[in-house]
């Protein structure tokens, strides 16, 4: 993300003020830290799928704040679902726990949410080959 304030300081700059002490992640977004291309192909079986992280449940209400019905359409008009990469049962829980949750992100994007359980297995290979990478 872009620091409007010190555009020059993206997170590259970042990274290269500490040396070879850090190393990014090889993924281009919070989806690919859990799902590969190859799972993702999977569990969507064909469909046009929006992603979702459980960040999304957490900032649902800050997300949309400022979403109209044009913003909705532009965003998630093209997809058939939005699949939720759910480590730890977390889908679950908040059926339990916080069931206003999940259908109130759905009215946000006007589309069906569904889990899609995962393992962090993804992560922790991508945690594994950056520590690799380290001197």
């Amino acid at each position: 993300m872009m620091n409007l304030n010190a555009p020059e300081r993206t997170i590259d700059a970042i990274l290269a003020e500490y040396g070879d002490r850090v190393v990014r992640l090889q993924a281009g977004n919070c989806v690919e830290f859990l799902a590969d291309a190859d799972a993702r192909r999977d569990i969507a079986a064909g469909r046009e799928v929006y992603w979702l992280t459980p960040g999304w449940l957490k900032y649902r209400k800050a997300v949309f704040r400022y979403f109209d019905e044009s913003h909705k359409t532009e965003a998630f008009g093209r997809y058939e679902t939005a699949v939720l990469l759910c480590p730890l049962g977390m889908f679950d829980d908040l059926a339990v726990n916080n069931p206003e949750t999940i259908p109130d992100l759905a009215d946000g994007m006007e589309l069906n949410i569904e889990p899609a359980p995962i393992e962090l297995t993804r992560l922790q290979t991508l945690l594994d080959e950056a520590r690799k990478s380290l001197p």
